[in-house]
């Protein structure tokens, strides 16, 4: 399970883990910043600050920075997807396709 607090300064917000098929419960806080959004999926959570695209795996309890100029990172599985802003003048996007091979 994941979710975020901000406690009203987005600035500060905070991105957490419990994980609920361990023997004990254990709030883990991944990231603190200003999250805007997030997804998760069996193997990985996705989640945008600042305009970068952040994924933290589950299985090496690693983050790594997947982008960074994205916006509304969705995942299933091992599949990541979101879009990307390529041409500052005009505001043109194109979707990202991006599988996650290890983090």
């Amino acid at each position: 399970m994941a979710w975020q607090e901000d406690h009203h300064d987005e600035q500060k917000s905070k991105l957490y883990l419990l994980a609920l098929n361990t023997e004990e419960e254990e709030k883990i806080q991944l990231f603190e910043g200003n999250i805007f959004f997030y997804d998760i999926s069996d193997d990985y959570l996705v989640w945008q600050s600042n305009n970068r695209i952040y994924g933290y795996s589950f299985e090496s309890k690693a983050i790594a920075q997947l982008d960074d100029n994205g916006f509304y990172p969705y995942i299933n599985g091992k599949t990541a997807v979101w879009e990307r802003l390529t041409d500052h003048g005009e505001k043109k996007f194109r979707v990202v396709l991006f599988k996650i091979n290890s983090i």
